[in-house]
């Protein structure tokens, strides 16, 4: 990931270059699923491979990975969006949460999609795949292009009866 995120700020960088300028080493995020969402929460919280400067990250249906070595947020973390479904039997909704709660150094949210599993609210258009995609365009707005926006929209985004419910501030799902 490191590796791709320093090419993609290379390439903005040099000019003529069909990214140049599309790029702000100040305006970094990531998001991942599953085993990328595993890789994102550690790029974010992980001693052994924070990356520095991150604004927002997006972990969907992710985990703490026992294979990576290091103290989980030992130091203050970037935005943090925390997206879980709770019928998700390859990450279970716990691990998610675990990395929530341990977050207590950050601002961070937790999207829970009720009956959800491992993959449907992240691809095709049926609830909660809109809640998901709503949610994460206003988080993104606001805390990694620096759009003030209204919280309240995307909390409002994030709850919807039955389908899902959004949390922040360590609050519980």
């Amino acid at each position: 990931m490191v590796l791709v995120i320093r090419r993609l700020l290379s390439l903005s960088a040099r000019p003529g270059d069909s990214l140049t300028g599309l790029i702000s080493a100040s305006r970094v995020g990531v998001a991942g699923h599953s085993d990328g969402g595993d890789t994102v929460a550690a790029m974010a919280a992980m001693s052994c491979c924070r990356f520095p400067g991150l604004r927002a990250v997006v972990v969907l249906a992710g985990a703490e990975w026992p294979a990576l070595r290091g103290r989980w947020f030992s130091a203050p973390t970037p935005p943090m969006l925390f997206v879980q479904g709770t019928a998700d039997t390859w990450n279970p909704p716990a691990a998610s949460i675990r990395l929530y709660t341990a977050d207590i150094t950050g601002i961070r949210y937790y999207l829970e999609l009720f009956g959800a599993d491992h993959f449907s609210p992240y691809e095709g258009i049926r609830a909660p795949e809109p809640i998901v995609e709503r949610v994460t365009i206003d988080f993104l707005d606001r805390y990694l292009a620096g759009q003030p926006g209204n919280p309240a929209a995307m909390r409002r985004a994030g709850r919807t009866r039955g389908i899902s419910k959004l949390v922040s501030g360590g609050r519980m799902p």
